[in-house]
């Protein structure tokens, strides 16, 4: 039987182009990379390549409201294959959007082209993938979805936002609000947020835990991060999540880009600590 070659599919947005940069270390990899301009012919193409099973990914580029469209087009055809994006600008907000329609892995346009083709490769099913994860379920709807590779010396955020991978491997799988908590705080500036920022974000998710007064929010919240970190404590890890005296919550471990590339959101002056 013929063993076709990897393909990655490029849709890129009007007056947007993916870096060549990312191209020739695509090819370098092995792959074969063809670049639409057109939305019609790009589904087409993911269409033919499932029909012949042959491993492929789509990496959609451009802004976010263009990367959200597109994806949401590509999920309604029903092929299962693996979303990737490069979205510009990259702001905790676009993140949380792109990841809820089914993007597995993005980076801003500027993220290394080597670290882009590497873990683009993987997912085809070639080059290294000794840092892929296995399979874990996806813990909005059921399906599987498998753990982007990473380095294993950094704690990684993968399975689109619903797992935390730990170095060393182990995995937390995270909560409708546990996900909101740890976007919210990937996309602060220096990772930390004041506990009003904070408890908007769980709003955002599920306005009725964050009714009340400020008080009853912020115990709410507490409660919601003792829960968290008694996660990672049970699965053998240190909490990457610390509570900064009279201010919020703060990461306090360094997450890998791998995963999932994160560029600084705008936080009002009265939601930072």
């Amino acid at each position: 039987m013929k063993v076709l070659p990897r393909l990655v599919l490029v849709l890129e947005a009007p007056a947007f182009q993916a870096p060549r940069a990312i191209v020739l270390a695509l090819l370098s990899h092995g792959c074969v990379v063809r670049v639409y301009r057109d939305s019609a012919e790009f589904e087409r193409a993911l269409i033919a390549a499932a029909a012949r099973h042959q491993r492929h990914i789509a990496l959609l580029a451009g802004r976010t409201e263009f990367v959200v469209r597109a994806a949401t087009r590509v999920a309604n055809l029903g092929t299962g294959v693996v979303l990737a994006a490069l979205v510009a600008p990259l702001t905790g907000a676009g993140l949380q959007r792109v990841l809820q329609v089914g993007i597995g892995v993005c980076w801003p346009p500027t993220a290394p082209p080597a670290q882009v083709a590497q873990i683009l490769s993987g997912l085809t099913g070639g080059g290294d993938t000794s840092g892929v994860a296995p399979e874990v379920p996806n813990a909005q709807n059921g399906q599987r979805a498998a753990v982007s590779p990473g380095n294993e010396s950094c704690w990684q955020l993968a399975s689109q936002g619903w797992v935390v991978q730990a170095p060393g491997g182990a995995r937390v799988t995270l909560t409708n609000i546990e996900r909101s908590l740890v976007l919210a705080l990937l996309a602060a500036p220096g990772q930390r947020l004041a506990h009003a920022a904070l408890m908007a974000a769980v709003a955002a998710d599920r306005p009725s835990a964050a009714a009340g007064s400020p008080a009853r929010a912020a115990r709410r919240l507490s409660v919601l991060m003792s829960r968290l970190r008694r996660k990672f404590v049970a699965a053998g890890c240190e909490p990457p999540v610390q509570s900064v005296r009279g201010q919020g919550y703060a990461l306090c471990v360094s997450f890998g880009s791998q995963a999932v590339a994160v560029a600084p959101a705008t936080v009002s002056a009265a939601a930072e600590p």
